[in-house]
């Protein structure tokens, strides 16, 4: 990195609205690692979707992390998981057998923007326009399989 120089980011990580197919990067079970004392030792599901080539907004990526303790959005999961490929997970064994096999689909994705309450009450507190959070919700198998342009990011 010492002969790089750094660039603007162009699109400006605006808040999207849309469907479309996505490739998942990278999804695997890591452990937390950040300073919540909260989270200190808990395992979280981890994946990147990239919007496929050739659609709007294509490149652009989602990223959601899954608690493993949190047995509601595990549950969420695991329908999304028997959704697009039919399995289904008892144990860890099971849950890595079926986050391999979703590694290499393409799904169709619905994406937006929203603001949460307490954000809305921040920001109408601070005097600020609220600031939309990115989300995402897998629907289904897509019909066809989608490419996307790696890029050298390491992660």
């Amino acid at each position: 990195m010492k002969d790089y120089k750094p660039q603007a980011v162009t699109d400006g990580y605006a808040v999207i609205k849309g469907q479309g197919d996505c490739n998942f990067n990278h999804i695997r079970i890591e452990a937390y690692d950040g300073d919540n004392a909260e989270l200190q030792g808990h395992e979280f599901i981890r994946y990147e979707l990239q919007i496929c080539d050739g659609q709007d907004n294509q490149g652009r990526r989602f990223w959601k992390s899954i608690d493993l303790s949190d047995e509601t959005k595990v549950k969420k999961f695991a329908d999304m998981l028997w959704t697009i490929t039919g399995m289904d997970f008892k144990d860890r064994e099971t849950l890595q057998a079926g986050l391999d096999n979703l590694a290499n689909r393409t799904v169709s994705v619905k994406y937006w923007g929203f603001v949460s309450e307490k954000e809305k009450a921040l920001a109408k507190e601070e005097g600020r326009e609220p600031e939309k959070i990115q989300t995402h919700i897998v629907k289904a198998l897509a019909k066809k399989e989608g490419t996307v342009a790696k890029s050298d990011v390491p992660f």
